[in-house]
């Protein structure tokens, strides 16, 4: 028998009036949720946290705790009267007080789980990963006129640059550098990301698993207003100059790549700051790095394996 895990996922939830589009689609997300819950009911322990910032608490989440956050974006002088976005690291410390799980998953409203989203990262935490990110799938938006979950979460998908889904030990929270970085505009939940590749002992990312969702093939798109941006990215800069000093190169995703494979990778990632990361890499230039995985070899294969992706329909 297992050991069983236990899990708090926390979701933002939004009302009508203050996102209709969202709205709808959390209705999906939360049905996955449940789905997920259900499928890994035999060795883990999965419990929601509704986390709403409406004066009138979302509806939806089956057997939820709900909890109104203060911790959002009007608290900031000068924002007081802009939307009312979550600051997520504030949010999270809060929502999790009394919460006694070991861990949590943190996704955006619109991120659809797999049905086997919570066994696989039991298993990845089984194997001694304490923060684990994961990278969404892209589907058709046919999907938002014709929502049928087991056709979705069937579909290959295409990849994302970004990064929306975060499973972390819960007593990762305290560590953590603290930023008011808002959801809902640019910058949203890359301080999630920095925190967890500098403070958990052994980090992931996940970028090829098709464990989550989002409906729509875009990959940027306008988001947020200026004034809040603004802020997000100036949060940004000041968390980069505070645990910049703190990073282990050795820890964060890429560093075990060639040189030049790196760094043009760490150059060209939205969410991350190349200048910190360079200049971490140079530090701790000779410090052993993880090894590769290496690809499945071909061996005998090269030829039918060149000749399937070529006439494959």
């Amino acid at each position: 028998m297992k050991k069983t895990i236990s899990f708090t996922h926390v979701l933002n939830t939004v009302s009508a009036a203050e996102n209709k589009y969202l709205f709808d689609l959390q209705a999906h997300t939360i049905d996955s949720m449940n789905r997920a819950k259900q499928y890994a009911a035999d060795f883990t322990g999965v419990h929601f946290l509704q986390v709403s910032t409406s004066h009138v608490p979302a509806p939806l989440l089956h057997e939820a705790t709900c909890m109104q956050s203060d911790c959002c974006i009007t608290n900031i002088p000068g924002l007081e009267q802009e939307k009312k976005l979550p600051l997520l690291l504030r949010m999270l410390k809060d929502g999790l007080k009394a919460d006694d799980s070991e861990y949590i998953v943190y996704t955006n409203t619109d991120i659809i789980l797999a049905p086997q989203f919570y066994t696989f990262v039991a298993e990845r935490i089984a194997q001694g990963h304490d923060a684990i990110v994961i990278n969404r799938r892209r589907v058709s938006d046919s999907y938002l006129k014709n929502y049928n979950y087991d056709l979705l979460v069937s579909e290959t998908g295409l990849l994302h640059i970004g990064y929306d889904t975060f499973v972390l030990k819960k007593s990762l929270l305290e560590k953590f550098v603290m930023t008011d970085i808002c959801v809902g505009v640019e910058g949203a939940c890359n301080d999630l990301f920095l925190n967890s590749f500098v403070f958990a002992e052994n980090p992931i990312l996940l970028t090829h698993q098709n464990l989550t969702f989002h409906i729509g093939y875009e990959l940027v798109k306008e988001w947020g207003n200026k004034k809040i941006t603004a802020h997000n990215l100036k949060e940004l800069h000041l968390l980069n100059k505070k645990i910049g000093p703190m990073i282990d190169i050795t820890k964060f995703p890429g560093s075990n790549r060639s040189f030049f494979s790196r760094h043009f990778r760490w150059l060209m990632n939205p969410t991350v700051s190349y200048p910190v990361l360079l200049k971490a890499d140079l530090k701790q230039f000779f410090s052993k790095r993880k090894p590769r995985s290496t690809a499945p070899s071909n061996s005998g294969n090269s030829y039918y394996e060149w000749m399937l992706e070529k006439i494959t329909f």
